[in-house]
């Protein structure tokens, strides 16, 4: 069959960006069986994206196989862009094992997704060395289903930073609940020698302390996008505000989700050690470039919601606490605040300062009239009013 060289090629994109991934494989397989003249570019299309699924959808031995042809065929495994095993079951020991030779096989590889169920150490080493081996990398989002199971290791910070050196042209790093704690006391910790000019954007779910804060810093001066889990004993201004110093022209997505508790913080605000809220907030309230603002209340303060904020969009405040409620009121009331702001998000309850000074946080409604306050100026203002778990917006 005989089509000019341009129709062949939005056909081979309607497939590789419009289907089904789990179905893109099958479909590209039979369009490299109509004639021969196709064979070479469907082939190209059919190896550069691998959708790899999970444990449930891609057996041990398909893998297996997948890795036979690359490793018999150097040419298809130099088309290999992309290989996504991201899928919410993860993969399975074994499998991991076999995907670890797959991405060993492919020397162009630039985006690497993998979900696990946890490694044991010597899966762990062979992921590794697979990573290592991706000079081409630009995309890692790298997760675990839980890090809660015997025998289990994890990835260090530590790791993640001596990997960085195989990765010059690293644009984006998620690495989500997959990595484990430094082992490297915070007082002996090195800043590696390597700066990844092109990372742009960070996110993890650990908690990252000062010295961690201030290596990602300097790893990647540019950063535009960062979220990571925080805690203020563990984020003060000698780490999270001297990095966000460095970001400040250039920091566009600004995400910090506290601790998690069930009756209130997991600290007493009275007992917050090196975490100095007033510093930290006039640092935020400085980023200059930032459109999304997800943080605790404590991080930045309703005074501290200044002019300066010119571009922030989103803005969501938690662990909001009741002395906070009538400043932001007070905030948003004035004309020349928050110009940019579009939607704002607030917990569904905050807590009561006066019980935190006695030791014990307890839970307390928005006041009607406060939340009625809040509607109005934000009906006024034209922005969207969410209140997290209600399900819509007011």
């Amino acid at each position: 069959m005989s089509l000019p060289p341009e129709i062949l090629e939005k056909i081979l994109l309607v497939v590789q960006y419009q289907a089904d991934p789990s179905r893109r494989g099958p479909v590209l397989a039979s369009l490299a069986l109509v004639c021969k003249e196709w064979l070479p570019e469907v082939r190209r299309a059919l190896y550069q994206s691998l959708y790899l699924g999970n444990r449930w959808t891609t057996p041990a031995h398909t893998m297996t196989l997948l890795v036979r042809t690359l490793s018999t065929s150097p040419s298809l495994a130099s088309l290999v862009r992309e290989v996504d095993a991201h899928r919410s079951q993860g993969l399975g020991r074994y499998t991991l094992f076999v995907l670890a030779e797959a991405i060993t096989l492919c020397p162009n590889i630039r985006r690497l997704k993998v979900h696990t169920t946890g490694y044991h150490d010597d899966e762990k080493d062979a992921l590794l060395h697979a990573l290592r081996s991706c000079s081409s990398l630009e995309h890692l989002k790298l997760t675990m289903l839980s890090l809660d199971l015997e025998d289990k290791a994890s990835f260090t910070i530590d790791e993640l930073w001596n990997m960085l050196q195989s990765w010059p042209q690293i644009a984006y790093i998620n690495v989500g609940s997959s990595m484990g704690p430094s082992v490297t006391p915070p007082d002996r910790a090195v800043v590696p020698s390597i700066v990844c000019s092109h990372l742009r954007q960070f996110s993890t779910g650990i908690r990252l302390d000062d010295a961690q804060l201030v290596t990602l810093s300097h790893v990647a001066p540019s950063l535009s996008e960062l979220e990571t889990v925080c805690h203020p004993t563990r984020m003060t201004d000698h780490g999270l505000g001297a990095a966000l110093r460095i970001w400040t022209p250039t920091l566009a997505i600004l995400r910090l989700t506290p601790t998690q508790f069930q009756d209130g913080p997991s600290y007493p605000h009275h007992a917050m050690g090196g975490f100095d809220a007033y510093t930290i907030s006039s640092v935020i309230s400085s980023l200059e470039a930032v459109q999304i603002l997800e943080v605790p209340a404590d991080y930045i303060q309703p005074q501290h919601l200044s002019r300066r904020l010119k571009k922030l969009t989103h803005l969501t405040y938690n662990c909001m606490r009741d002395a906070f409620a009538s400043g932001l009121l007070t905030a948003l009331d004035q004309d020349d605040t928050l110009l940019a702001l579009r939607v704002l998000t607030l917990p569904t309850a905050h807590f009561d300062g006066a019980a935190a000074d006695s030791g014990a946080w307890r839970r307390v409604d928005w006041d009607p009239s406060l939340r009625r306050a809040l509607k109005a100026v934000c009906e006024t203002r034209g922005i969207r009013l969410y209140f997290e778990g209600t399900g819509g917006y007011f």
